[in-house]
């Protein structure tokens, strides 16, 4: 069995180079010569214009918590009425932060603040991955105002695309 030619490899050969006639495995490929090399494309989302300022979603995650925070000291969401400050310093911080609508079927309205809510993390991942019977499970929760807030913000999206001429 032959062993691939990149340095301290010894994976089996996967190609060979037609040029060179060095082999190399499935993860040293592009060391090959006799291949093109792949253009990167890099695509901006959603044009500039319609950013609401904001170029990436973690300064727009901070501004939205410190208006929360320097409001009422602390941070509670709105749905469960849980304490979320003590999150601030955690890996779960990301997860506080939920999109009414989401940000794949709903592109122009990612960076838009109006369209966030600061959450607890339980509630971020029952509203997108869970069921109704995970619901169930929190009957004192907020769901049913959850449910409203996101049809007012298609009726919002809807009205954005159609006063901005958007597809």
């Amino acid at each position: 069995m032959r062993r691939c030619n990149a340095e301290h490899c010894l994976n089996a050969v996967f190609g060979t180079d037609k040029i060179t006639g060095k082999g190399f495995c499935r993860y040293h490929q592009f060391m090959r010569t006799d291949k093109k090399k792949k253009k990167m494309i890099f695509k901006k989302s959603i044009p500039p214009e319609f950013s609401f300022g904001y170029e990436w979603e973690l300064g727009m995650f901070l501004d939205l918590w410190h208006k929360e925070y320097y409001k009422n000291k602390k941070v509670v969401c709105p749905y469960t009425g849980e304490d979320v400050t003590h999150l601030r310093s955690k890996d779960s911080f990301y997860s506080c932060f939920s999109h009414i609508l989401p940000k794949g079927r709903y592109p122009y309205f990612k960076f838009n603040p109006a369209n966030i809510r600061i959450v607890y993390p339980l509630f971020h991942r029952i509203v997108d991955q869970g069921t109704m019977k995970d619901r169930t499970n929190h009957p004192d929760w907020k769901f049913d105002q959850w449910d409203a807030d996101v049809l007012l913000m298609k009726e919002e999206y809807r009205k954005f695309k159609e006063k901005n001429l958007l597809p």
